[in-house]
């Protein structure tokens, strides 16, 4: 991939947009799809693929910027970008207080979304200490509650009965999970669920199918929530071709922090 004098990498053509789930994380690349103001319930990392990102906050200046910072819970709306963009979703921690532009790392993600390796993005964002990262493999009995959270119906596993499977009380259990995790069980079941719509519709199902596997009550509770972590609707997502991909691991017991200080954090 060749890269300009001005150090940003020449635009690679067009792929088809992406969808990468993992635990406690996504990352979307591809087309920006018009996304409506909002606030998303984890922080998000935007990165222009083609050109800058612009994000509007109320009462605030617009900012524009190659790389972005959004924490959970600031209503915001993310346009440019020549219509592509990558976005890595993040848990745990809600962020930084504020907006943060040009991350330290930009070159090298910028970089990553051009080549379209969504994993990549957040493997830069470990390794700058923007993200939670991989950590040894986990406490057996975490190990063995989270293989039972992430298949169909196990999000809705009480916590006391995970906690007697592993032999704990449910008070230790949780807090043994939070720290091999990095996330509470709360945030922890979220995202089992959002695992557990995507393989559904990569093999083919319905958002009815999804749903119902995922332990939503309707397909609008699904929607619902889907909205508010993700900022729009799971139809408009998931109907416009992408490649899901659902990506095992674990997440580290860190907190998602603001790049170095060299960046602006004011809203």
């Amino acid at each position: 991939m060749a890269t300009p004098a001005g150090g940003r990498p020449v635009t690679a053509a067009a792929g088809p947009a992406r969808l990468w789930v993992g635990p406690c994380w996504a990352v979307h690349l591809g087309p920006m799809l018009g996304l409506d103001a909002h606030r998303g319930a984890v922080a998000c990392l935007a990165v222009g693929v083609d050109d800058d990102l612009t994000v509007r906050v109320d009462g605030a200046p617009d900012r524009t910027a190659r790389t972005l910072l959004v924490p959970a819970g600031l209503r915001h709306r993310i346009t440019g970008g020549a219509n592509r963009a990558a976005f890595v979703f993040l848990e745990p921690g809600r962020g930084p207080a504020g907006i943060v532009t040009g991350h330290p790392a930009e070159p090298d993600l910028v970089a990553c979304a051009v080549d379209g390796d969504g994993p990549g993005l957040r493997r830069i964002l470990v390794d700058s200490g923007t993200a939670p990262g991989a950590r040894a493999e986990p406490d057996a009995r975490i190990a063995r509650a989270i293989a039972a959270l992430h298949r169909p119906g196990g999000p809705d596993l009480p916590t006391g009965d995970l906690a007697a499977a592993a032999g704990l009380s449910p008070g230790h259990f949780a807090r043994l999970f939070t720290r091999q995790t990095g996330a509470g069980l709360r945030a922890y079941r979220r995202w089992a669920r959002m695992r557990i719509v995507a393989g559904v519709v990569r093999d083919g199902g319905d958002l009815t199918r999804a749903a119902a596997d995922a332990g939503f009550a309707t397909p609008s509770h699904l929607g619902l929530a889907f909205r508010r972590m993700f900022g729009l609707p799971p139809g408009r997502l998931f109907r416009s071709g992408l490649d899901i991909r659902v990506v095992p691991g674990q997440v580290a017991a860190t907190t998602t922090s603001a790049p170095a200080a060299t960046a602006s954090t004011r809203p």
